[in-house]
């Protein structure tokens, strides 16, 4: 009898897994287009504040991603492969390319590799550990590998489901970003 309550146990109770990077590429898709919207949340530790802001975001996986904040104040930001350009009503505030600067190169690979879950892209980056329930819902806290990266990132939190749904960037300063996706369209 009490073999079949623990077996019944295990049945009834809902899968939760272990996960890694090949696990990860399995349960999710990365593809070629995606569009949305975001809301984002910055909590600034120094002044014991939280920004919000709103807006919507596209990308062509290793083309560009497009990052257009609505509110509180407009600004597009538009990255590819070898580039980061911010502008405010037409006019370039940050322009870095990853030829003069080695830190844009690794932001940009970053960015992307999120985004388009390319999880063995963030592998040269990060150690992964998480977990996954029911084949679908996944979690997982990215550690970073490298010194210089440790200098910036405590811990990156990702979770989704067949799609990145959130990000949450624990900065060494103690700054938190807190990022979700939503109305995704591939």
């Amino acid at each position: 009898m009490k073999r079949w309550l623990i077996l019944l146990w295990f049945v009834i109770s809902p899968v939760h897994a272990e996960l890694s990077y090949e696990l990860l590429t399995q349960l999710t898709e990365s593809p070629e287009r995606l569009q949305g919207e975001f809301k984002q949340e910055k909590y600034l530790a120094e002044f014991d504040i939280t920004l919000l802001s709103s807006g919507v975001f596209n990308y062509q996986r290793n083309e560009f991603i497009r990052w257009q904040t609505l509110t509180p104040i407009e600004n597009e930001l538009i990255m590819k492969p070898d580039s980061i350009t911010s502008s405010q009503g037409g006019d370039d505030l940050i322009s870095l390319k990853a030829d003069h600067d080695p830190a844009t190169k690794v932001l940009t690979e970053i960015f992307f590799a999120v985004l388009t879950a390319d999880w063995y892209a963030l592998s040269d980056y990060f150690f992964a550990n998480g977990d996954y329930q029911n084949n679908r819902d996944w979690q997982v806290k990215l550690t970073p590998r490298k010194p210089t990266l440790k200098q910036a990132i405590n811990q990156v939190e990702l979770s989704g489901d067949t799609l990145m749904r959130k990000v949450v960037l624990h900065e060494k300063n103690g700054d938190i970003t807190r990022i979700d996706f939503l109305n995704l369209q591939q």
